[in-house]
């Protein structure tokens, strides 16, 4: 008798089980049904032009630079601020450098310290809502397209009184932000994207449009990265609207290229075959579309033997993976002189 009491009560609990896992897909379900709907209704793309306002004193753009610095002090970590190397003066060449998303301008540090040795002012701007001092993805939740659009006008506009040609660099989500540099101010001579971020690696292209639209009219969901390493200046994770504005920025982007010609003279596209972030079918696309409008477009992509990441650049990354990187850089850029 207890044998049969014992059997009953066993297939009453995997009947709730049971029960709770249907309603739990069915509730997934709906989410993820939520999430599509959303994506099938477009947001806008439009309004992000430039809005140029180029300074053209050197004391004055340095100490646009100073203030931004003095600012950041009680709201950002001591290794996540605004970068500036210059030589007290106006030099042939300024590089502005566009760290990637949820990172800082520390990731090109290293970089700029080896091109402001070679003679050149270099300037390397903290993006909107990064770097702050809680250290927290959620951070990201109020940043929106036009800051970035604002961002990358001002930092432009800085650096054009920093030297006579301007290079532009960006990584990840400042790859983005540097295409859209190059696309829309004239000042811009040269440009190198590494692994820039218009679409998920994870996902289909097509995708990626239906995925901005849901991101943006959803609310900000933020999935922490515990298995990431412990980087000051980094956020853990990722932040929906963080992808969403700058995969808003990189439709807005190539929606302009359509018709017009960007404005830098020479571009690298640099990409790697082990990127797990950054989908390179839209780096390609770009370049792709560049070329159509008769810009002089060089690309490589690291093969996987190379085990190249997204954050090819971070001080985290191995040195040796680091400096593979600048070497295809530097080489680049010694056999592409400015114009």
């Amino acid at each position: 008798m207890n044998t049969e009491n014992n059997i009953t009560t066993e297939h009453h609990k995997q009947s709730v089980w049971i029960r709770i896992a249907k309603w739990f897909g069915i509730i997934i379900l709906v989410i993820l049904l939520a999430i599509f709907l959303l994506g099938l209704i477009p947001v806008s793309i439009d309004g992000f032009d430039s809005v140029p306002d180029p300074m053209t004193d050197y004391d004055e753009a340095v100490s646009r630079v100073e203030k931004m610095q003095e600012e950041e002090l009680p709201i950002t970590n001591e290794s996540s601020r605004s970068l500036l190397m210059e030589h007290g003066q106006k030099t042939d060449e300024v590089f502005v450098l566009v760290h990637g998303v949820t990172n800082a301008p520390k990731e090109f540090e290293e970089l700029g310290q080896m091109l402001y040795e070679q003679g050149n002012n270099v300037l390397i701007l903290r993006m909107p809502y990064h770097g702050l001092k809680s250290g927290d993805i959620k951070e990201l939740k109020p940043l929106t397209t036009e800051d970035l659009r604002v961002y990358a006008d001002e930092t432009i506009d800085i650096a054009n009184a920093l030297g006579d040609k301007m290079t532009v660099m960006g990584i990840s989500g400042g790859g983005t932000v540097a295409a859209w540099m190059t696309q829309n101010r004239p000042e811009v001579a040269r440009t190198v994207l590494l692994s820039p971020f218009f679409g998920m690696a994870q996902t289909p292209m097509f995708l990626d449009p239906i995925l901005m639209n849901a991101f943006s009219r959803m609310p900000n969901l933020s999935i922490g990265g515990k298995s990431e390493a412990d980087r000051a200046w980094v956020y853990k994770g990722e932040s929906t609207n963080g992808v969403a504005v700058f995969l808003r920025l990189g439709q807005a982007m190539l929606k302009q290229a359509k018709p017009a010609p960007p404005e830098a003279s020479d571009i690298f596209i640099l990409t790697t075959a082990s990127d797990l972030a950054a989908d390179n079918g839209w780096a390609q696309k770009l370049g792709e579309e560049w070329q159509a409008q008769g810009a002089p477009v060089d690309s490589y992509e690291f093969p996987k033997s190379d085990h190249i990441p997204h954050a090819s650049i971070d001080p985290f990354t191995d040195e040796a993976i680091r400096q593979l990187v600048y070497g295809k850089i530097m080489t680049w850029l010694d056999e592409t002189p400015v114009q």
